[in-house]
């Protein structure tokens, strides 16, 4: 038995020697789909089965990678009112942050010392980004928080990342150990949106746009971390 994986499903060749045209040929299943073949119900017959992950695109195996790849530390969470100045948990080199903010007003967040941004936004607002993954930009030893209003913020390591969805309407980072796929991206709003994929070293952008687009790119095969930045609607078409 040979096996070809197609963007959603799984297509299988069936050949009784290992030369010449298979006798058989047929789709089963998904491309992420684990192919077996057995005795299933003792009728003295092998036939084809499948084991399906109940979440293929952020695993176990991918927040075990995450863990071993941007460190863990113990989750901390701060509620404040106005402007604040947040430290990292100890150990933190990378993370993640979940923001909430409540009332009318701006709100921001960014790393202090490499003032890399995190969240810029207004009145109710949720979202989650990430800090530390580039290699060549440690995190600064804090975070600076601008705000109007209140707030809550949370401070996790890479690997409590939510596995990769296939929309949304806020900023996430997510976890996705899938294969290198062609996927389709979609953006309505004329705001600016983006979608990055990183791995220890390596780095690729999936979107850049500034105004609504429909458009094709590309996931390299995991485990690896997803960013989305935008406050707007957006739709992945994932295997």
């Amino acid at each position: 038995m040979a096996a070809r994986w197609g963007a959603r499903v799984a297509q299988y060749f069936l050949n009784d020697a290992w030369t010449g045209k298979a006798n058989h040929e047929f789709v089963f299943g998904r491309q992420l789909d684990r192919a077996y073949a057995g005795d299933w119900n003792g009728d003295g017959r092998d036939t084809l089965g499948v084991r399906r992950d109940p979440n293929p695109l952020g695993t176990a195996r991918a927040a075990r990678w995450a863990a071993a790849e941007y460190g863990t530390f113990t989750v901390t969470t701060h509620t404040d009112s106005g402007d604040a100045v947040i430290p990292l948990p100890a150990g933190a080199r990378a993370g993640i942050v979940d923001a909430t903010h409540s009332g009318s007003g701006y709100f921001s967040a960014r790393m202090a010392v490499t003032h890399q941004a995190l969240f810029l936004g207004d009145d109710n607002f949720t979202g989650t980004a990430a800090f530390g993954l580039d290699p060549q930009q440690p995190a600064g030893p804090r975070i600076e928080i601008n705000a109007r209003g209140s707030g809550t913020i949370r401070i996790q390591p890479v690997s409590a990342a939510a596995p990769l969805q296939p929309s949304g309407g806020a900023p996430g980072v997510f976890l996705y150990d899938g294969p290198a796929s062609t996927v389709m991206v979609v953006h309505g709003e004329d705001t600016w949106f983006t979608i990055d994929q990183h791995a220890g070293d390596r780095h690729a952008s999936v979107a850049n746009v500034l105004h609504p687009a429909t458009s094709a790119s590309t996931l390299f095969a995991g485990p690896s971390v997803v960013t989305v930045v935008t406050r707007d609607p957006w739709a992945l078409s994932i295997p």
